[in-house]
């Protein structure tokens, strides 16, 4: 029997990071696990970007829900139309928000436990405020830019455009994504977060192998072979 299809509309935020992660568009899970149907068809100015199995979004949200209460963030979750893998998390006026790519499907599939790995991940970003530090850094580079433009005006007049823009490139691929340090702790507790919400931490390790065979190396979240090492330590210490 052919799957019943429900085409559901598209909800726009326009939030901070997700032009830069590839996100034009999102979606509420928690709407579409509602769908009376077997897949839900998104849509974006009548053209169909995807279908997807109505029951993975019912999972998703049960984890975004254990992966919440075991963090203590109440964070909305969101999917966004990105073919790359990808998660994102900010907040916004006082409501946090964690977010899923439709690439991040393509790679993972029905892997729930690396989707709670990745999940926590993210959330650990909001309970450790480094969202905040990557703004103060960002802030910091931007006076630096100033300062720099204004020197570089005095000394040389105005026939400095060029050399600017490769000041303000180059510090902007700097302050674009988390620190490592910050990248290792978020994996740290995100596994945490996963073991406490029932799931296997391992998901962590599972999702990374995943990134590096598919050669996917995300400015914001890359994959390395030393952060797999890390986390294959963080497993063993505590008998994961």
């Amino acid at each position: 029997m052919r799957a019943v299809q429900c085409v559901v509309s598209v909800l726009l935020i326009g939030l901070p990071l997700t032009a830069a992660a590839g996100c034009e568009v999102f979606w509420q899970p928690r709407i579409l696990a509602q769908a009376n149907s077997t897949n839900v068809v998104l849509a974006h100015n009548r053209r169909t970007v995807a279908t997807l199995p109505t029951d993975w979004f019912r999972k998703l949200n049960i984890i975004n829900e254990k992966i919440n209460t075991a963090s203590g963030v109440n964070a909305q979750f969101l999917l966004c139309n990105s073919a790359q893998p990808n998660a994102l998390a900010w907040s916004h006026d006082g409501q946090h928000f964690v977010a899923l790519t439709l690439g991040m499907y393509r790679l993972l599939g029905d892997d729930l436990h690396a989707y709670a790995a990745i999940l926590g991940h993210e959330n650990a970003h909001l309970v450790k405020q480094h969202g905040n530090k990557r703004q103060n850094r960002q802030a910091l580079t931007a006076l630096g830019q100033l300062l720099s433009r204004a020197l570089v005006a005095k000394t040389f007049g105005s026939a400095t455009t060029l050399g600017y823009e490769g000041i303000r490139i180059g510090t902007h691929a700097i302050t674009a994504s988390y620190s490592r340090e910050e990248e290792h702790e978020a994996d740290k507790y995100g596994m945490r977060y996963a073991h406490q919400a029932g799931f296997n931490p391992r998901g962590a390790l599972s999702f990374h192998e995943k990134m590096k065979s598919a050669a996917t190396f995300l400015s914001s979240h890359p994959s390395s072979t030393d952060r797999i090492r890390k986390l294959k330590a963080e497993l063993k210490k505590r008998g994961w």
